[in-house]
C-alpha cells in the first residue's frame, strides 16, 4: 500500500513537471511580456533607453490585453518569470518570441491606434523607475 501511494505520488509530480515546462508561444500575452522585457532590460544594460521604450510599450499593451481577457495577472507573471528562467540564455530563442509578438502587435489596428498613449505610458513607467 505504501510503496503504491509513494509511486502514485512520483506520478502526479511528474505530470505536474511537465505541465508546468514552459515553451515559448507568441501566442501567450504572458510569454510577449517575459520577451519584450527581456528586451527592453537588454537595451537598458547597453545604455540604449530610447530602445527599451518601444519594448516597454509593447509588454504594457500585452498586459492591458491580458487584463481584459480576464486572465490571472499573478499566473501570467509566475508564467512570464518561469520563461524567462528557462531561456534568459537563449537569445535566439527569445529573439524568436519578441520577432513573432511584435509581428502580431504590428498587424494589429487596436496596436497602432494605441501607440501615442502605449509610449507616453512607457516613458512616464520608465521615469518612475518601475
Amino acid at each position: 500500500m505504501r510503496r503504491s501511494c509513494m509511486i502514485c505520488t512520483l506520478a502526479v509530480l511528474s505530470a505536474c513537471s511537465t505541465a508546468m515546462a514552459v515553451v515559448p508561444d507568441s501566442g501567450n500575452p504572458a510569454h510577449c511580456i517575459a520577451g519584450f522585457h527581456y528586451a527592453a532590460y537588454a537595451f537598458k544594460v547597453a545604455k540604449q533607453p530610447q530602445r527599451a521604450t518601444p519594448m516597454v510599450a509593447r509588454a504594457i499593451f500585452e498586459m492591458e490585453k491580458l487584463r481584459v481577457s480576464g486572465a490571472s495577472e499573478a499566473d501570467a507573471r509566475a508564467e512570464s518569470m518561469a520563461l524567462t528562467k528557462n531561456y534568459a540564455n537563449d537569445h535566439d530563442r527569445m529573439m524568436t518570441l519578441i520577432e513573432a509578438c511584435g509581428s502580431a502587435q504590428d498587424s494589429d489596428p487596436k496596436y497602432r491606434a494605441e501607440l501615442p498613449r502605449l509610449f507616453a505610458l512607457a516613458r512616464s513607467t520608465q521615469a518612475s523607475g518601475q
